[in-house]
């Protein structure tokens, strides 16, 4: 068995942050790839479950900085049409309680 990552030379959004003091376009810029990356997501009814800085990485690399969001570990595919709330919470027992979204706190 292989499995295959890409390699983000800029670590987490946490740590990016804190060691390249970005300039405000730099950071709006990774805003909007993570949102992005969230909306794609909620395209495909995929709720990621466990979005905080530590699980959003950046890769250097290029010109510019991109996002990828990682550590998909709790992750629930919705059903068509959309996704009952109740069912979601009583299925989420773990996750980073500061970073869960109000509506399953």
């Amino acid at each position: 068995v292989w499995l295959v990552l890409d390699y983000c030379d800029g670590g987490t959004l946490d740590g990016f942050i804190s060691s390249h003091n970005p300039d405000r376009a730099t950071v709006l810029q990774l805003l909007y790839g993570t949102a992005e990356g969230v909306a794609y997501l909620h395209g495909k009814n995929v709720v990621h479950g466990a979005l905080k800085p530590d699980n959003i990485l950046v890769d250097n690399s290029g010109k510019r900085p991109n996002v990828k969001i990682a550590d998909f570990g709790i992750v629930r595919v919705c059903e068509q049409g959309g996704w009952d709330i109740n069912s979601y919470h009583k299925k989420t027992a773990n996750g980073t309680r500061m970073y869960l979204p109000p509506e399953i706190i």
